[in-house]
C-alpha cells in the first residue's frame, strides 16, 4: 500500500513539473500569446485559413476563411458550416463578440457558431489574447 501511495505521489509530482514546465514555456505578452494558442494550441489556423491540393497551409492567405474542407461525419446531424469566417484582423466583429464566442461558446445574441466551430469554453485571457494576435495581423 505504502509503494501505491509514493507511486501516485510521484506521479503528481511529475505531471505538475510537466504543466508546469508548459505554463513556463507559453508566451506572456498578449499578441505573442494569442499567436501561440492560434496557431498550435487551438489551431484556429486549420479551419480559417486555406490549404494547397497537398494540404499546406497557404502562407500569404493565413486566417482568411475557406470553403469548409471536409464534411460532417453525422449525415442526419446537424448543418455544417459550408465556409469557415475570414478572422484576419476580425472583419465585422467586436472584441466583445469574439470573446464571448471562445469563452462561452455562443454569440453575444446566445447563438451557437454552426458546427465544426467547437464550444470553447477559454479563459477571458486567452480568447483576448487570440483576439489580439488576429487583430495584429
Amino acid at each position: 500500500m505504502k509503494s501505491l501511495v509514493l507511486t501516485i505521489a510521484l506521479l503528481s509530482v511529475g505531471a505538475f513539473a510537466v504543466q508546469a514546465e508548459v505554463i513556463a514555456t507559453a508566451p506572456t505578452d498578449a499578441v505573442a500569446r494569442g499567436e501561440y494558442l492560434a496557431v498550435s494550441v487551438v489551431q484556429c489556423i486549420q479551419c480559417h485559413s486555406p490549404h494547397d491540393r497537398e494540404g499546406n497551409l497557404l502562407r500569404d492567405q493565413l486566417f482568411t476563411g475557406q470553403a469548409m474542407p471536409f464534411t460532417s461525419p453525422y449525415p442526419e446531424g446537424p448543418r455544417w458550416a459550408p465556409r469557415s469566417p475570414a478572422i484576419k484582423r476580425l472583419p465585422g466583429w467586436s472584441m466583445e463578440e469574439f470573446v464571448s464566442i471562445l469563452t462561452t461558446g455562443k454569440r453575444l445574441n446566445g447563438r451557437r457558431p454552426e458546427s465544426p466551430m467547437p464550444q470553447f469554453r477559454m479563459s477571458t485571457q486567452d480568447a483576448e489574447a487570440i483576439a489580439a494576435y488576429l487583430k495584429s495581423l
